[in-house]
């Protein structure tokens, strides 16, 4: 038999995290200076509700933000689940394009077994800001653990850009893509590894009303192609509700959510 592809939860996260930082120019991203164009608030990324429900975008928080929300969504890859339940996230700003995350997800496995636990925690780099002519880049890993030795680790390329609207009004548009590469190894489910590419978008017909999609291919251990739809109403500037239907993979699921 080949060997098992088995690594300790912590060492999948240093191996990840290694590849921003060996990858990383200078240590400093150039931001421009405050002027008409909003993409350099310190609220961009909450007035527009920027975040996918599966994958990461470009932006980063701003140095001292937190927010209690999954701007990088972590799943445990090859975990055969009918969904992923991610809790809330708190995601903290270092400054300098770096942003840290720690979370806790839940999943339904898929026949016998009942819902597993996992934890992780994980880094963002962005090492290009969004501008008129380009995208905001940037580069993340994170890695989990669960039940029955299952280690996962994810890195992803992630590029967003504003592509209508903004500034002052009410509607804009955004469009997120990349590319991620997803590892595992299991006493239930054995060992793999794959890379896929993804894309989504943003829609924010108001400061209250909010639409986002996203889509990628499926792994190779995966069923069916993963994809999210998720609508958006605030009552107050950052309380409402959310619904629509996403598929993480296997199966397809409404839902409903209190979004913040």
């Amino acid at each position: 038999m080949p060997p098992r592809f088995r690594l300790p939860g912590l060492s999948w996260l240093a191996l990840l995290l290694a590849v921003p930082a060996a990858a990383q120019q200078p240590a400093t991203v150039q931001q421009p200076a405050a002027d008409a164009d909003d993409r350099y608030r310190p609220n961009y990324w909450r007035d527009y509700r920027l975040e996918l429900d599966y994958h990461p975008i470009g932006p980063v928080l701003r140095k001292g933000q937190l927010e209690f929300s999954n701007l990088i969504p972590m799943h445990p890859s090859g975990f055969r689940a009918d969904a992923y339940n991610l809790f809330i996230g708190p995601t903290y700003g270092l400054g300098r394009g770096w942003q840290v995350t720690a979370g806790l997800t839940t999943a339904e496995r898929l026949g016998p077994g009942g819902e597993a636990v996992f934890y992780g925690g994980g880094l963002q780099k962005q090492f290009v800001h969004e501008t008129k002519s380009r995208p905001a880049l940037s580069l993340s890993g994170y890695g989990m653990a669960g039940p029955h030795g299952h280690h996962t680790g994810t890195v992803a390329l992630s590029g967003s850009k504003r592509v209508f609207g903004g500034d002052g009004r009410r509607f804009a548009t955004f469009i997120h893509g990349g590319a991620k590469f997803e590892a595992f190894g299991s006493d239930d489910y054995g060992d793999g590894t794959g890379i896929r590419p993804y894309a989504g978008a943003t829609f924010a017909f108001s400061r209250r009303m909010f639409l986002s999609g996203e889509f990628s291919p499926a792994q190779p251990w995966e069923q069916t192609d993963m994809y999210s739809i998720r609508a958006t109403y605030l009552f107050r500037r950052r309380i409402g509700i959310s619904g629509g239907i996403r598929n993480n993979g296997f199966r397809t699921l409404p839902f409903v959510s209190l979004a913040f």
